[in-house]
């Protein structure tokens, strides 16, 4: 079963250049041997090998927690904890809108704009001990946790850019990079 979308048509020529020993089957079929679908919603991973029959399917079981990016963040963030170590080492400082919780969000947005106020004082001067500085004083006046956020070395060199990567796109879908908040 290959249903349209994420690369389909490529999925599709595999599979006939392989053999074409092979035959596609409604999207609402239980019984397949292959499900290439562009979403995990709707896949049962417990049947997966249930009934004696092995399926194979293009997406893993919890994948969420390292290809969305907010759960990354949110993982990479524990996993550098447990270690001692600072995320901002090696990962972007990263600004979470969950626009379904209106009162975080806005916390979130002014959380963000705070931060890109600090880095924009400071383009001209390049001068990135001040500017951890001053997010470090920015950090503590923060919720518990914001205290690490600082700028490694390859993340500043005196220009302020952002991106805002939409929910539930991939591919580079709906990606957008901005330089000014207005």
């Amino acid at each position: 079963m290959v249903v349209k979308g994420n690369n389909s048509e490529l999925v599709k020529r595999c599979l006939d250049d392989r053999n074409g020993d092979w035959h596609e089957i409604e999207c609402t079929k239980t019984l397949y041997n292959f499900k290439w679908v562009p979403l995990s919603k709707g896949i049962r991973f417990d049947y997966l090998s249930s009934h004696g029959q092995k399926k194979l399917v293009n997406h893993f079981e919890h994948h969420a927690q390292f290809t969305e990016k907010d759960n990354l963040f949110v993982n990479l963030s524990r996993h550098c904890e447990s270690q001692k170590r600072s995320l901002f080492d090696f990962h972007p400082v990263t600004f979470t809108l969950d626009l379904s919780q209106k009162q975080s969000a806005l916390a979130e947005i002014e959380r963000f704009q705070a931060y890109f106020n600090i880095l924009e004082r400071h383009k001209a001067t390049n001068d990135l001990p001040q500017v951890n500085k001053e997010i470090a004083v920015w950090a503590n006046k923060g919720p518990r946790g914001y205290a690490s956020y600082a700028l490694g070395g390859t993340m500043f060199d005196g220009r302020n850019f952002w991106m805002i990567k939409p929910t539930d796109f991939n591919r580079g879908r709906g990606v957008q990079v901005f330089n000014s908040i207005e």
